[in-house]
Parts: C-alpha cells; sequence; structure tokens
C-alpha cells in the first residue's frame, strides 16, 4: 500500500528550513536520509500502516518524516484519562496545525469509573494501572495492523539501548505486527536540531524541564541527568509495557 507523495517528502508550504548548527548538519542530514529510507520501506512492505505518538520530540519528528502520508497514516493517542492538560491542548494544537488523522485510544472505564472500582490504582500498582489503562488498549488498538511506526531513541534510557530499527513482535490476540523505530539512532542533539531546523512546535512541558512526560501523576523532572526517563513512575520503574510486554519474533538492527 503506498500513499500519494514520497513518505519522507514534507508537504509542499511546510515550514521553511534555517541552517544547523555548525558541526551538525552532515551527521543529521546523514541520519535524516537514512530515516525517510526506513520509514519508506516500511510503508511500502506494509497494507495496515499505524503510528503512535504522545506529542512528545520523537513521535513529532517522525510524523514530520511522514510527508504527505502523515495525513493517510492512523496515528493513536492513548488517553489514560490522567493526562496533563498541556498534552492534550497541545494534542489539540498539532492536529489542528499538520491535519493528522489520530485516533483516539481510551481504556473501557473513565477515571471516576476505574477510580470507583479499584481505587487510585496509580499509587498502590502502577504496573497494573498502566496495564489497564495504557497496554491492554493500545494492544487491542494495534491488532488488525501489520506496521506500527514509533519515535523511540536508544539514547532516551538505558532500558531502550538495545532497540532495534525493526522489531517483529507478537500482540495478545497472537497477531504478528513489524514495529519500526526509524529515529533509534538519532542522539538528543540531532533530535533538536532538526526540531529547530524545521521548527517544529514543543510541547510547553519540556521547556519546563520535564524531558519525559506521562500521565500527570506520575511524572516528574528525572533523577538522573542522563536518563530522560528517570523521572517517571518517582523512579520506581521507567517503562509502562508499552515497548517492553510484547514478546519478541526477530529484530533487526
Amino acid at each position: 500500500m503506498r500513499f500519494a507523495g514520497r513518505p519522507g517528502d514534507v508537504d509542499p508550504g511546510a515550514v521553511p528550513s534555517v541552517p544547523l548548527p555548525e558541526g551538525d548538519t552532515l551527521m543529521t542530514d546523514l541520519h535524516v536520509a537514512e530515516a525517510r529510507r526506513r520509514i519508506d520501506h516500511a510503508l511500502e512492505c506494509s497494507r495496515t500502516p499505524v503510528m503512535t505518538c504522545s506529542f512528545q520530540p520523537g513521535g513529532l519528528v517522525v510524523l514530520h518524516l511522514l510527508g504527505a502520508a502523515r495525513h493517510e497514516v492512523p496515528v493513536l493517542f492513548v488517553d489514560t484519562g490522567y493526562h496533563f492538560g498541556e498534552t492534550l491542548e497541545f494534542k489539540d494544537r498539532m492536529i489542528e496545525l499538520w491535519g493528522l488523522n489520530v485516533r483516539i485510544v481510551r481504556p473501557a472505564d473513565d477515571v471516576q469509573r476505574h477510580e470507583a472500582n479499584v481505587g487510585r490504582l496509580h499509587r498502590t500498582n502502577a504496573d497494573l494501572c498502566c496495564a489497564q489503562r495504557k497496554t491492554g488498549p493500545l494492544f487491542e488498538a494495534l491488532a488488525g495492523h501489520d506496521a506500527w511506526l514509533t519515535g523511540l531513541r536508544r539514547d532516551q534510557a538505558e532500558s531502550r539501548r538495545a532497540t532495534g530499527v525493526v522489531e517483529r513482535r507478537v500482540l495478545p490476540d497472537g497477531s504478528v505486527l513489524s514495529k519500526a523505530n526509524p529515529i533509534v539512532d538519532w542522539t538528543a542533539a540531532e533530535l533538536e536540531a532538526y526540531m529547530e531546523r524545521h521548527e517544529i512546535p514543543v510541547h510547553p512541558l519540556i521547556g519546563q524541564g520535564f524531558p519525559s512526560i506521562g500521565c500527570a501523576p506520575c511524572t516528574n523532572r528525572p533523577s538522573a541527568a542522563d536518563d530522560d526517563r528517570s523521572g517517571r513512575w518517582a523512579g520506581t520503574k521507567t517503562e509502562c509495557g508499552l515497548h517492553t510486554r510484547l514478546d519478541p519474533v526477530a529484530s533487526l538492527r
């Protein structure tokens, strides 16, 4: 399945480019070209591609790299009911700005019913809360898709150091999909340079010292300078399970 335009193309009329900082241009341009090739390959090999995005820098850069295809590829956003207001407002802003095809994924129970049944589970059993309100609903939404695009990067956290460029994963219903991580080998500096170059908006909480943003009750500023995710879940864990709970089939680095 192919979409109108080349998947790596930037839409006509997109925001103008500005020069990259001296010294960053060559490596960033090489990685941009490779990321576009990876996206192109993922779309060429897929009939039902989908992307997940929490509207943080990595996801936004992959959406920008998708170019014209971003209007066609469904973008899944998991609304747990516990997001920061800033996240929801920023999501709506980007949907309008880029004309994104966003599908909201929600758990069966809203927060009021959820807490009436199990209390504030995020305080007593964060793993179960993530499973009920995030990973479970997303894995159900991924069923029926054969390719999953993400904005994961290896330098985000120790738990992501071994992330592959393409990973085959088994969903709970037994189906298999290819998980493509086109900017997995980008550095934080390259990501920032690309965003500046294309004037991509930044989540407002990032400027307030939150490099990794999830549910409001479980997100703090990082405790470790070299681990963006160390502020998540009060340091008790760094992954909700979206990228760790699915069994692998094979991995290509």
